[in-house]
């Protein structure tokens, strides 16, 4: 802009160059920004937005032939790699499954380990009488014996 304002001010009075650059930008920014759709591209559009979203941007991509609409082949192509798909993809769910329930059964079985585990270490009880016994032999154990053994 300083270019087009020194050119347009040297020797010449200042307000009609000032003009003539506001002429310049309202020219510069009246240009259409927007890029219009093809007539093909314009079937996808849905809506009438003006643009292609995502969704219809892949839409228009399955248009090989440029003709506005899928061949019948290409549609039986897609269905038939969808159904591909949809079969693996219940593999998929039914292997999930699968190790959802080993991996529940592993943890309950660590938990059942380390109840029984924790049993079988002991080394005293309580009896019937509500006496603390040694567990091998039911006889009484007193606490001055159980602080010898430390």
């Amino acid at each position: 802009h300083f270019y087009i304002y020194v050119l347009t001010t040297y020797n010449k009075p200042l307000v009609p160059s000032i003009f003539f650059l506001r002429s310049i930008q309202i020219m510069a920014e009246s240009q259409p920004k927007e890029k219009r759709l093809s007539m093909i591209s314009g079937h996808y559009d849905i809506g009438k937005k003006g643009f292609l979203n995502d969704e219809e941007k892949q839409v228009r991509a399955m248009d090989i032939n440029g003709e506005g609409a899928v061949s019948a082949q290409y549609a039986v192509k897609l269905a038939t790699e969808n159904s591909a798909l949809h079969a693996e993809l219940k593999k998929l769910n039914t292997r999930q499954l699968i190790m959802y329930v080993i991996v529940l059964t592993c943890c309950i079985a660590t938990m059942v380990s380390s109840i029984v585990g924790a049993e079988q270490a002991k080394d005293t009880k309580i009896n019937k009488q509500g006496h603390y016994v040694s567990k091998f032999t039911g006889a009484p154990i007193e606490t001055r014996e159980a602080l010898q053994d430390t």
